[in-house]
């Protein structure tokens, strides 16, 4: 494959290879020498002696090319101007959690001279917080949330030909991952009252002819809710299934006194740049099972850490991770509030996972509120109405219920999965942690917003 300019045009400019076709061509001896688009131009037009080019020249300094027949049938895609970013809420007191002590972390960290090292004690100090607050013996900082959850299946030794339960409506990242590993997806319906899977699905799957071939189940905690873990832990006990808990969007989530993140035999994070626990990027594995820990720094080692996080990142964690519980009883006390002032104003609007009263033992963890909307035009128009207006609303997960039956097996019905697919619209954490938060102005906006997208 080299790339070759379109008949009939004399490229003039580095920027000229915006106009090129990627054109496969058997490889000969002749055309076998050139492999980049630098190297094929040079080759085909070399440049005139004592003339030097210029690739820096900005963009616009030359016309494009006239469009011919053969390029009108292969247009360039168009250029989307990006969204604007919402302008409401302004200034932060609940996100990122400890921002003080934040700056001041990374501005010590930044003057001593292990910053740069692979091996730092602060990396070490993080490893031994993270065990501490979510109550394992193994964590393992990695490069993502979704890096995560693959390295989670890896260690629970799924392969080629192994079934993974998949919730049909959850992030995509963890049906993709299960795929990367040449394992199929087995999909679960979720639970109306959760947003997440259902156990009585997951019942469904283990009667029927896909249970033989399943090997684990990844379930996750979604908009504030816990999944229905102990039912599901239970499940997969009984049929020898290892349980991948995905608690990547509910740091700080306490189910029955205990931290969501303790319950699977493997759980993952995410520090990623929205989350409410946040690094910028980043996440982690966390086990009880030795034979997992294992096989994970058998994965992760080489001898340096493979997909391991920076200083920088660690330091930014370790504060927060010190005020996670009094910053998500706050939010969770936000979230409250803001219900409580809707709860009479959005009678078209379904609430999904409404949260129970915080106590020592149950705790939400809010990263999006959702509701169901009527349909999925009536989505589009409140993202669009909110993004106007600037309130964080967007959509929800794509529904994998539609996947074709060559890349996962659907043995149970997934109508709660389609549903919340087209209808789902969710609300940023982001709208109730500003600095001036007032839950009635919140509430009128979008209440407002609910009644517009009604009368278009």
């Amino acid at each position: 494959m080299i790339w070759k300019p379109k008949k009939g045009h004399k490229p003039s400019h580095l920027n000229d290879f915006a106009w090129f076709r990627f054109t496969p061509r058997r490889s000969t001896p002749r055309n076998r020498q050139s492999g980049s688009p630098i190297d094929a131009l040079l080759l085909r037009h070399p440049i005139p002696p004592g003339k030097r080019w210029h690739p820096t020249r900005p963009a616009l300094t030359l016309a494009p090319p006239k469009l011919t027949p053969t390029l009108q049938r292969y247009p360039q895609p168009a250029l989307l101007p990006k969204p604007p970013e919402p302008s409401f809420p302004t200034g932060d007191d609940l996100w990122p959690i400890a921002a003080e002590e934040i700056a001041q972390a990374i501005r010590h960290r930044s003057e001593l001279a292990d910053w740069a090292a692979y091996d730092s004690p602060i990396k070490d100090d993080l490893i031994r917080s993270l065990c501490e607050t979510f109550g394992v013996n193994h964590a393992r900082p990695v490069s993502s949330g979704s890096l995560a959850v693959e390295l989670a299946l890896r260690s629970s030794g799924v392969g080629p030909g192994d079934g993974v339960v998949v919730a049909a409506f959850d992030y995509p990242g963890n049906f993709r991952a299960v795929e990367l590993l040449g394992a199929r997806p087995v999909l679960a319906d979720i639970d109306p009252d959760r947003a997440s899977m259902s156990a009585t699905s997951l019942d469904e799957i283990a009667g029927s002819d896909v249970a033989k071939s399943v090997k684990a189940v990844v379930v996750s905690h979604l908009f504030g809710q816990p999944a229905d873990i102990a039912r599901i832990s239970q499940r997969c006990h009984e049929h020898g299934w290892t349980l991948i808990e995905d608690a990547c969007q509910v740091s700080g989530m306490r189910i029955g006194g205990q931290p969501a993140g303790c319950f699977g035999d493997v759980a993952t994070l995410s520090f990623g740049g929205s989350k409410p626990l946040t690094s910028g990027g980043g996440g982690a594995v966390l086990t009880d099972d030795d034979a997992i820990a294992a096989r994970l720094r058998s994965l992760a080692d080489r001898p340096s850490d493979a997909f391991g996080i920076s200083t920088f990142q660690a330091a930014v964690l370790l504060p927060q991770l010190k005020k996670l519980a009094d910053a998500t009883i706050a939010r969770e006390a936000r979230v409250a509030e803001l219900l409580q002032s809707l709860s009479s104003r959005l009678d078209r609007w379904q609430r999904v996972a409404a949260p129970a009263e915080s106590s020592n033992d149950d705790v939400g963890c809010h990263y999006k509120i959702a509701w169901l909307v009527a349909d999925e035009s009536t989505r589009d128009h409140v993202i669009r109405l909110g993004q106007s207006n600037g309130v964080p609303l967007g959509q929800a997960f794509r529904s994998m219920h539609r996947s074709s039956p060559r890349r996962c097996d659907r043995p149970v019905p997934l109508n709660h999965s389609r549903q919340f697919g087209d209808r789902c619209v969710l609300l940023d954490h982001r709208a109730i942690a500003s600095a001036d938060f007032n839950a009635d102005r919140l509430a009128d906006r979008i209440a407002e917003i609910a009644e517009e997208a009604e009368q278009r």
